[in-house]
């Protein structure tokens, strides 16, 4: 039986707190346009992941990193709802380093001014196959 809690850890050991734009801890009730969670993973695979979601509900479409590869881009559907996905290779967490990146929207409108973006193992193609197929969406 899981907890559910500021402080417990969610799918794959993820810990979470609410950041501003440059990412620093704020309280959970106060945030600007953008709503913002990140998440440190386990890095087996995921190191971070950040979801964002704006706050007057405009939704939110995928985009490509600038400094970064695209492997795969497809449509995504579970009992959840569906949405569109992005996979890249880019830059690691920690300088010097490379990973993959997955970028996850909704199309659904409870969830369509949200997006996902998760952050690790050694690409694209890896983090997809080791986190995704289990990814609690």
């Amino acid at each position: 039986m899981s907890t559910r809690s500021p402080f417990a850890s969610g799918y794959q050991g993820a810990r979470c707190a609410a950041v501003d734009s440059a990412h620093d801890p704020i309280p959970l009730d106060r945030h600007d346009s953008v709503g913002r969670l990140t998440c440190n993973g386990d890095r087996d695979p995921v190191e971070r992941m950040t979801v964002s979601c704006n706050r007057d509900r405009t939704p939110r479409g995928v985009r490509p990193f600038e400094d970064s590869v695209t492997v795969l881009e497809q449509t995504w559907e579970r009992e959840s709802g569906r949405g569109r996905l992005l996979v890249q290779d880019g830059p690691g967490v920690r300088p010097g380093t490379t990973a993959g990146a997955l970028t996850i929207q909704f199309d659904d409108p409870a969830r369509n001014f949200c997006l996902v973006v998760v952050i690790g193992a050694a690409n694209g193609a890896e983090l997809y196959d080791r986190w995704w197929p289990g990814a609690p969406l």
